[in-house]
């Protein structure tokens, strides 16, 4: 989300979020105050026989940098249960709206079929991992990924270590030779454990000073780069 909200703020991206995570926690980072019919209803009118495609904007929440969401459900996050050719149907209605120039995919560590569809069709992937993750499990990981999608994914990740401590944060101080040997690609951001949130109304902001806030920017810069 805070890679999203730097896309709209300084690249003037039109963003939409899209969390795939079992319980959401979209409503930590934007106030859903708007009356918006949620993901769930959405996608009942999407797929019902017979309905034309839902008017986009009235299922959607947005924060005040800009960015857009889907309005979260209470509980399991229907999103988790669609098939792949749903899934497909849902991405061509946003595409359709014609909204955005940039969607973002919080996808989590799942390795089912809608998240292996977003990996295959997205420009970057962003790889969190932190220091103490087991090697073993990220490399079979990594492995799986080159055997569905041939070794061409690799120059689509963006490796971040996220909770690193302050002096590893600095990329001039990494050694290359404490790279695991296990790794497919490099770490190419390192961010810092401590993180700034300022508290407005319950909601998380990182504060526009402090280390994290600047990977963030980097992280960003990043993103707008040709894939």
């Amino acid at each position: 989300m805070m890679a999203s909200q730097e896309l709209c703020r300084f690249y003037g991206r039109r963003v939409l979020y899209i969390s795939f995570e079992t319980i959401e926690s979209t409503e930590n980072f934007i106030e859903n105050h708007s009356g918006a019919q949620n993901v769930g209803r959405y996608l009942y009118n999407l797929f019902k026989e017979g309905k034309s495609k839902p008017f986009i904007e009235s299922y959607i929440i947005r924060d005040e940098f800009g960015v857009e969401a889907f309005s979260p459900t209470k509980g399991r996050n229907p999103l988790k249960d669609m098939s792949e050719k749903e899934f497909y149907i849902f991405l061509e209605s946003i595409c359709d709206s014609g909204r955005y120039d940039t969607v973002v995919m919080d996808l989590g560590n799942c390795l089912d079929n809608v998240n292996l569809s977003c990996i295959e069709i997205a420009e970057h992937i962003c790889m969190v991992t932190v220091p103490e993750n087991n090697v073993f499990r990220e490399s079979q990981y990594m492995q799986y990924l080159m055997c569905r999608f041939g070794e061409s994914i690799l120059e689509k990740v963006i490796r971040i270590e996220n909770m690193c401590e302050k002096i590893q944060c600095r990329d001039d101080k990494v050694n290359p030779d404490e790279q695991t040997a296990d790794s497919f690609t490099d770490v190419k951001l390192y961010m810092n454990k401590e993180r700034y949130f300022t508290d407005k109304n319950k909601i998380n902001r990182i504060s526009d000073e402090g280390a994290f806030s600047e990977k963030i920017s980097e992280l960003a810069g990043m993103l707008m780069e040709p894939a």
